[in-house]
């Protein structure tokens, strides 16, 4: 099992074509967006997304988020971001949701959460803060421990391994 991280997708978020040129329609956003997720990651795999999954207004708007969450691999949690509401949240295809979340792998202690911190517990032990949010404007503060965007804006759509994005904050 891997475990991988991603964020930002902004399902259903119309005003992000403005920021995403190569998409012309929200569907071709949508099935890249898939295709990228299920290309890296299996089914037995372990995905974090950190947030901004879906914009939602309206209960109908369940179902075009279940009907995503079906179509991507792997066991996904979510760490709630500032544009997901209870119509994303309240899927039964996150196997765990929060707010903000720490975890082990191997001798690798990270801290997930939406916004980037400035500080948290463990920063100057080494553990590895991942965000979302930024979209690839990650501002790290001179005093800040090891950190890193896994926005989809970031990492060219893919959501990234967590071996890969701990190499990669450490070596900045």
């Amino acid at each position: 099992m891997n475990v991988w991280l991603t964020a930002d997708h902004h399902f259903f978020h119309e005003g992000m074509l403005q920021h995403r040129p190569q998409f012309g329609t929200m569907e071709e956003m949508t099935d890249a967006y898939v295709a990228q997720w299920n290309e890296v990651v299996s089914r037995s795999d372990c995905v974090y997304h950190l947030g901004d999954f879906a914009i939602t207004y309206v209960s109908s708007d369940a179902t075009k988020v279940d009907s995503i969450l079906r179509r991507l691999h792997g066991t996904k949690l979510l760490i709630r971001g500032n544009h997901d509401r209870k119509h994303t949240y309240k899927s039964k295809y996150w196997a765990w949701q929060g707010d903000i979340k720490k975890i082990k792998v191997g001798d690798a202690k990270y801290i997930l959460s939406h916004r980037p911190l400035r500080t948290w517990e463990g920063m100057m032990h080494g553990m590895i803060h991942a965000c979302g949010h930024s979209h690839g404007n990650l501002n790290k503060h001179p005093e800040s421990g090891i950190c890193g965007d896994v926005g989809v804006d970031v990492w060219g759509g893919y959501p990234v391994n967590l071996e890969e994005f701990r190499m990669a904050v450490e070596h900045e």
